[in-house]
Parts: structure tokens; sequence; C-alpha cells
């Protein structure tokens, strides 16, 4: 599978098995890391694995999700930082997605103080992975597929987005009643 196929197929993962990932697997996904290239060039990031498997990284959250592994994403504070590490985040969740890895991002979750910064970086987003007890696929005919170039209503507003304009990504969302549409200005 390749990144473009995860991005129909991906699905949130919640429930974890507690199997280990083997140190070569985590170098795969450091180099792919590496090989992503920045939205916005210039900023310093990082990412960490954080292996949760004897349960030492309590994490609190409204939506807590256990995992065996957390990434740790890290970024110095910058103008469009955040845009920036969120395309990193997705492209990393799309690829562990297509090595067979669920996944979950994970949002207002506070963590340790020790592991909210990395040298000058500042901790942005947080990322559950491990091997899923069920499915980390979508099932085929799961979400309301829509054309690209339908044009899409946005939420509350009555203006209207045509989704084939350049640097636009679609995914869907969360309870898959709409496609969610990303834009990238640069």
């Amino acid at each position: 599978m390749n990144l473009y196929e995860a991005i129909f197929c991906r699905k949130s993962v919640r429930t974890y098995t507690n199997d280990e990932i083997s140190p070569e697997v985590f170098e795969d996904f450091r180099r792919h890391y590496r090989e992503i290239p920045d939205l916005f060039g210039g900023m310093e990031t990082d990412f960490t694995i954080l292996d949760n498997r004897k349960g030492q990284y309590k994490l609190l959250s409204l939506f807590s999700v256990r995992a065996p592994y957390y990434m740790a994403f890290y970024s110095e504070e910058a103008p469009r930082c955040m845009m920036n590490m969120g395309c990193r985040m997705e492209q990393m969740v799309l690829y562990l997605c297509s090595k067979g890895y669920g996944t979950c991002f994970l949002a207002s979750t506070r963590i340790s103080h020790s592991l909210q910064t990395k040298g000058n970086m500042v901790l942005v987003g947080l990322i559950a992975f491990g091997i899923s007890k069920g499915s980390c696929y979508r099932k085929k005919s799961g979400g309301k597929k829509t054309a690209v170039g339908t044009a899409l209503r946005l939420q509350g507003n009555s203006q209207r987005v045509d989704a084939s304009a350049a640097g636009g990504r679609k995914a869907f969302s969360f309870f898959d009643e709409y496609p969610a549409v990303a834009f990238c200005c640069i």
C-alpha cells in the first residue's frame, strides 16, 4: 500500500496489542521522517518514540487512548510551526498505516513536564500507535466518498470551496459524514 491509498483506508485505532515492535522498524520510521519535506523550511523538528508497554507514561486526556507506543513530535517555535508539524504528523500516520500499524492522533493531552521540551523545541503533538487488536483499515464501503472536483460546503459558512484547488488534500472525517479538506497555502 502506498501513502495515497492509505488516505482512503486509514482509520483511528483505539485498542492495541502489547506486542513489541523491533528496533529495525523504529529505524525505518526515523528514516521516513527524515525524508518528509518541510511545508515551511528552516524549522528544526524531531520526534521521539515512547515505549509504553509497561504503562510508565501516564497521559491525561478526556479521550485517552492507551497504546504500547507513542510518537511525541517536537518543533522549534516559529511562525506556522503548527501547520508544518501537522503536515509531518499526517505523513507519519499515513506511513504507519501503509505498513500495517494502527494509529490515533491524541488531542488535549497532558504529559510529564520532562517530555514537554527537547532541546530548544517544544512538544506540539502526540500519536498513539502499535499493532491494532482489530483491523487498522477502513472497510471498502466505509465513508461517503465524493469526487475530488466537487465543491464542498464549509461547516457554518455559506462560502464554497473547490476541493480540487492546488494543495488540497482530502480525508474522511471522524464520523464519515463529509470529507475534511485541508488546504496548505504557501
